[in-house]
């Protein structure tokens, strides 16, 4: 039989893990209030498009924590992910690729099985695998989740261009890529005009 003793140990054990488990929850993405710079900024579809080298449709297969962001007590971990790719509408990749965030734009990670629209650069520095070819997003315009019933979800949400396409469908917006960024006058959004990346504000 197990003691009183063992059973307040175990239950002790227990309780600690749960409480490390929930730090360890809370630190997967940036504590409140921390918010980066992004890159680049784009007025429009159009821009967006032409100002990023590869756009993928993909399924994300796994994610793990990365390396340490931050300082002193506010750290977090960059979320890797690995991304089957469904099917490439800009640049060329393979089937699968390496994709890190860092969480630094407001948006929250990835998780196993979302499925996306991607706007992606290739990784700059030491990436966190060399077993797959790695990238970033452009942007958190750069980023949309495909829903169940196959309309996309910006997400962006402080862009209006971007809150203009909620609840496209992808095959719309997959088209409108592939035109360059021009959407139908069918869809939520109208037609827009060329638009170079411009360095966002500081």
């Amino acid at each position: 039989m197990i003691s009183r003793r063992h059973r307040s140990v175990a239950l002790l054990t227990a309780s600690l893990m749960l409480f490390l488990g929930a730090c360890e929850t809370a630190k997967r993405e940036p504590p409140p209030g921390i918010q980066g710079r992004e890159l680049y900024a784009f007025d429009n579809l159009k821009g967006l498009v032409e100002g990023t080298p590869v756009v993928v449709v993909g399924t994300v297969t796994s994610t793990k924590a990365g390396r340490t962001l931050g300082a002193d007590e506010a750290t977090w971990a960059a979320n890797v992910a690995t991304i089957h790719v469904d099917s490439v509408l800009k640049g060329r990749v393979g089937n699968e690729i390496g994709f890190e965030e860092t969480g630094k734009n407001g948006v929250p990670y990835l998780d196993e099985g979302d499925h996306a629209l991607l706007f992606l650069i290739p990784y700059v520095g030491d990436p966190p695998s060399r077993d797959l070819p790695f990238f970033t997003n452009i942007g958190s315009q750069g980023r949309f989740l495909i829903q169940p019933d196959g309309t996309v979800e910006p997400a962006n949400t402080e862009s209006e261009w971007l809150l203009d396409l909620r609840g496209i469908p992808l095959d719309v917006l997959v088209e409108a890529i592939a035109s360059g960024g021009s959407l139908p006058d069918s869809s939520p959004a109208a037609p827009v005009e060329s638009s170079s990346p411009t360095p966002s504000a500081s």
